[in-house]
């Protein structure tokens, strides 16, 4: 398996971890206790490439009003 092959069977994750012998991990640390039982105890941190569609969302994701010092936010519907 590759990183592209990872990050198109798991759309929703946005990074993974990939240990010397070529296996991929939701977790780093499920990744760190893998690496472990092997001689090159390497983990690769993966980060999922920004498309044009994940920038255009950030960019018109509502933005949500300061919330005063001493104050707790209120969620508004």
């Amino acid at each position: 398996m590759t990183k592209e092959e990872y990050f198109k069977s798991y759309p929703s994750s946005k990074e993974c971890f990939q240990t010397s012998d070529g296996f991929f991990f939701h977790k780093d640390f499920d990744a760190k206790a893998h690496a472990q039982s092997l001689k090159e105890r390497e983990v690769i941190e993966h980060k999922r490439p920004e498309t044009k569609e994940d920038v255009v969302a950030e960019i018109e994701k509502p933005v949500s009003e300061p919330t005063p010092i001493g104050k707790k936010a209120v969620k508004k519907e």
